[in-house]
């Protein structure tokens, strides 16, 4: 097993893996990671909120791995995301942001070790470092159960 420097505990990312990752291998032989993220609001009384990340991911020789596409959206049953601060400003430009923002599509799952932006770890996902620190935990996490796993 490969150390590697993670942003977070090899116990809190072997329990994102147990508790909120699941992986599965599609037809076309894409690998899909999807990430079950609960929070809150960072405002209305802290509002439960359910968020899916999918993350699509092909072999790229003995590199590991390359990120195709994500996706990231209020999971069905969320009835959070509506009071979050951002959704209240402007339902149809939040919703479009958080669809819209894929990072490291077309990168090396390694690349996302390095990846160390500004984040805030509120419990929403209103402004960029809310949703890079999420990214963060999803991309990590994915990268920590295929390396750990394999």
């Amino acid at each position: 097993m490969k150390k590697h420097a993670y942003a977070f505990s090899d116990k809190t990312l072997s329990l994102w893996r147990e508790k909120r990752l699941q992986l599965a291998v599609q037809s076309n032989r894409e690998l899909l990671a999807s990430f079950r993220f609960d929070g809150s609001t960072c405002s209305n009384m802290g509002v439960p909120l359910v968020i899916d990340y999918h993350v699509y991911l092909e072999r790229d020789g003995a590199n590991g791995y390359r990120i195709t596409r994500s996706s990231c959206q209020p999971a069905d049953n969320d009835i959070g995301n509506r009071s979050t601060c951002a959704h209240l400003e402007n339902p149809t430009r939040h919703l479009a942001q958080i669809e819209s923002y894929q990072p490291f599509v077309g990168h090396s799952l390694h690349e996302v070790l390095a990846w160390n932006p500004p984040v805030s770890p509120a419990g929403c996902i209103c402004t960029r470092a809310h949703e890079d620190h999420k990214w963060r935990i999803v991309l990590q996490t994915i990268h920590f159960a295929l390396e750990n796993h394999e």
